[in-house]
């Protein structure tokens, strides 16, 4: 049983030390945040602690961790501390979900949370740092690129590309062999039948993908 600290103290790091303590190997024994926003030093009954003690007091030769942070910045957010946390010199772990249906040939990259109720089918590869919230499909070689975020029923068809920073929204649906670029938003109960370029977003009331405005790194 490894040791996990979480960083994050929003929703998703509730989500994450619930899912990792009822069904992981791991025992979450503390979280972290930036100094800047440590308002607190107990959630959810552990201690909370600076990221910049993080490695005096719990060190990565002793620990894992988990980035529990969501979609903020387009996925920027959680990609950064996930590279400040490798830094530090920690493994970053993931979480399937025992409830999901999984492939036995599934590749998937550090810091992946793969919630219940999904279904991964045979040749799909996920990135570093995905995010799969409950209820979606993957299917047959498919590749997600990292730092990515599929909303709750998401649903992809086979040999579908989509790139790293990408979010896509509730009930999206993606037909088979798209291809995605780089940071898209696919918005909620989009339909996507034709590729779209980087930097695009895809409204379910529109017909084509329209430029995004660029975002701050």
């Amino acid at each position: 049983m490894a040791r996990l600290i979480i960083f994050g103290m929003g929703d998703a790091a509730e989500l994450a030390h619930s899912y990792f303590t009822t069904d992981s190997e791991h025992e979450v024994i503390a979280f972290c945040v930036d100094r800047a926003f440590l308002r607190q030093t107990i959630f959810k009954g552990l201690p909370v602690v600076a990221a910049e003690d993080l490695a005096r007091l719990y060190p990565p030769a002793d620990h894992v961790a988990f980035v529990a942070i969501g979609y903020k910045r387009q996925n920027r957010a959680r990609a950064g501390k996930c590279a400040a946390m490798r830094a530090l010199g920690y493994q970053l772990v993931s979480y399937i979900s025992s409830r999901a249906v999984v492939a036995a040939d599934l590749f998937h990259g550090d810091n992946c949370f793969v919630l219940e109720a999904n279904v991964i089918q045979a040749g799909v590869r996920l990135g570093h740092h995905v995010m799969m919230w409950s209820g979606g499909h993957i299917a047959h070689h498919s590749t997600i690129g990292n730092n990515v975020f599929l909303a709750p029923r998401v649903a992809i068809a086979g040999r579908v590309t989509i790139g790293d920073g990408c979010f896509i929204g509730i009930n999206a649906t993606i037909r088979d062999q798209i291809q995605i670029g780089r940071d898209c938003v696919i918005s909620a109960g989009a339909v996507v039948l034709a590729n779209v370029p980087d930097a695009s977003l895809v409204s379910a009331y529109a017909a084509d993908a329209t430029p995004l405005t660029p975002r701050p790194a």
